[in-house]
């Protein structure tokens, strides 16, 4: 979900000479805000241009993966979703966000096919190495817009190295739609034959990251007008009840203490499988012990150079807890006290018809990392355990239904 160096092991050149430059470059040049509650003001956006289209994924029966304790490999794919597609393109900015159970990209229409082909290869990592389903659409902007629905983005920096993608106008929510209903098949992409993708930058290495407070709170809020101002208001709304109940402090679902590297197996499992899911098993279970090593070692070097709590500190800065993408997504560490606070003000925002909402709340965090360099440019995505935003949509999405 944020601008980053985007790589590709191909030679041959990406696009013909002919395709638009300033197209390519739509969302690299967009400006970004600091103030999270621009998120709520429809002037923080720009509409995508009609030449962009928008890429779904999702795990399919990813509840069933869940309830077998597999969370983290849900969470490991939807991140490899991301990487395989940035990986695929060359030089070329796109805006993402990340889901829980899956992931959404915005791309130019002309880097479509690399990052169809790179998707194939996820889809096939997931059945081969997790044994899970992969489900990948993609939608035109122009067939959204024509439907009467926007998509609209806008850049939050986050730190000073990483900017967040914000999505605003329906149209991702539409395209969600479509592609679950009936007639969405037309929209997805089958599975290919293309067995390797490109996941350089993903790691999944810290152990799960144990509340502070006591709770991680899972949280998507929706509101229920479909009018972009008065939607705006009640966002705001809702972040001023949100800022009250926490007093103000930081919320952070990620404590500087409470972070520590993998040292079992089943804390690196996910990534050697990305790694090595074409390989027999000896190969995967050699990656573990080298990564093992290096959590271990490389740990105590950076400790002795001071870099190591300079890492943990851009680590946090870098944690995408809260996000906008026609709804606001939040992770929140709460005491007890807090939480009931907070559904009690989520509740009356419900029953008085501004907001519809889903909450799920774990004991810890997961933390699935995308890494380009170690000084700053590390974007990690974080999520409930135990189900997290998954079973917070599930629960938004059955009040919607009802």
């Amino acid at each position: 979900m944020a601008a980053l160096p985007i790589r590709s092991d191909e030679d041959q050149p990406l696009l013909a000479p002919s395709v638009d430059a300033e197209d390519l470059g739509f969302y690299q040049r967009l400006s970004s805000f600091t103030n999270f509650e621009a998120v709520a003001d429809p002037r923080s956006y720009t509409d995508v241009p009609s030449s962009w289209c928008v890429v779904l994924s999702d795990i399919k029966g990813s509840t069933k993966a869940i309830e077998e304790g597999r969370y983290k490999d849900v969470n490991t794919l939807g991140a490899a979703t991301i990487i395989s597609a940035i990986n695929s393109i060359q030089g070329i900015e796109v805006p993402y966000v990340f889901g829980g159970d899956g992931a959404t990209l915005v791309v130019p229409m002309a880097a479509r096919n690399r990052v169809i082909e790179a998707l194939r290869a996820t889809q096939t990592l997931a059945a081969s190495a997790f044994n899970l389903v992969l489900r990948v659409g993609v939608v035109p902007v122009a067939e959204i817009q024509r439907s009467g629905h926007a998509i609209r983005v806008a850049k939050f920096r986050m730190s000073s190295s990483i900017d967040l993608a914000m999505f605003s106008g329906g149209g991702l929510t539409y395209a969600e739609k479509v592609i679950k209903s009936g007639d969405g098949g037309r929209y997805l992409i089958e599975p290919g034959d293309r067995d390797k993708g490109n996941y350089a930058g993903l790691e999944c290495r810290w152990q799960p990251v144990p509340s502070q407070q006591g709770e991680i709170v899972t949280l998507i809020v929706k509101a229920s007008s479909s009018d972009a101002e008065q939607a705006g208001r009640v966002y705001r709304e809702v972040l001023g009840g949100i800022a009250s109940i926490f007093q103000n402090r930081p919320a952070s679902p990620i404590g500087f203490q409470q972070l520590k590297v993998g040292r079992q197996a089943k804390d690196l499992m996910a990534e050697a499988r990305v790694r090595f899911f074409e390989k027999p098993y000896l190969p995967q279970r050699l990656h573990i012990l080298f990564l093992k090593f290096i959590c271990y070692f490389g740990e105590r070097l950076m400790r002795l150079g001071r870099r190591w709590n300079n890492y943990k500190d851009e680590l946090i800065d870098n944690t995408d807890c809260r996000k906008f993408d026609d709804v606001l997504r939040m992770v929140l560490d709460a005491n007890r006290s807090e939480r009931k606070r907070l559904e009690d003000f989520l509740e009356r925002c419900e029953r008085q018809g501004q907001i519809v909402y889903g909450l799920h709340v774990a004991s810890e965090a997961l933390l699935t990392c995308l890494v380009f360099n170690r000084r700053g440019k590390h974007l990690h995505f974080v999520d409930g355990n135990d189900g997290g935003y998954a079973l917070a949509a599930k629960a938004l999405k059955a009040k919607l239904a009802a």
